[in-house]
């Protein structure tokens, strides 16, 4: 039997238990804050074996940790919102959809988000993910801009470009929290 070191955080407006692993390999697992030890234990056993592989996965995302400082965000932020417009005008070509100005930001817990008033709001770690990965965000924030909700409408319009969205909305669960 494979030994895990592991993390637990309770919620209480949580309904399920969940496992992420984080960049580094550390794991943590989210459950409902009245959730036994014992039913975490045997939850992490049952997926030991995707623990193990999704660590190896994550030791590719070490570089990203080194982000975060306000000397990198002032380096990368001209860049990043030079791409990340660019980018928008392509991806935005199949929709038409207005937004009124692309903000970076130094971010930490989001990688992107659309305001009532139509700024799309987009961490500078982005620039920093994988091509395909980073549309997926910039497609998600700009089908907002049209649906401000997670509804199925809402996914039909980014399906319409990302077609593959929910195996890179995984992906990027990867490298949350870096």
């Amino acid at each position: 039997m494979l030994l895990i070191d592991y993390e637990i955080k309770k919620y209480k407006r949580s309904k399920h238990m969940r496992i992420r692993v984080l960049a580094g390999g550390r794991v943590v697992v989210s459950a409902p804050r009245r959730t036994p030890l014992f039913l975490i234990e045997q939850f992490v056993a049952s997926q030991s074996n995707w623990i193990a592989l999704a660590r190896a996965k994550m030791l590719n995302v070490a570089p990203l940790q080194r982000l975060g400082s306000t000397e990198e965000y002032n380096k990368n932020k001209k860049e990043a919102l030079r791409v990340f417009t660019a980018r928008l005008l392509e991806l935005n070509v199949n929709y038409h959809f207005s937004y009124k100005r692309v903000s970076v930001r130094n971010q930490k817990t989001r990688w992107g988000s659309c305001s009532k008033t139509g700024t799309l709001s987009f961490s500078y770690r982005l620039l920093f993910l994988p091509p395909e990965v980073r549309d997926y965000v910039l497609v998600h924030e700009l089908c907002h801009t049209k649906e401000m909700n997670h509804s199925r409408r809402f996914w039909e319009l980014v399906s319409q470009t990302v077609p593959n969205y929910k195996v890179l909305r995984r992906k990027l669960n990867g490298f949350n929290k870096i």
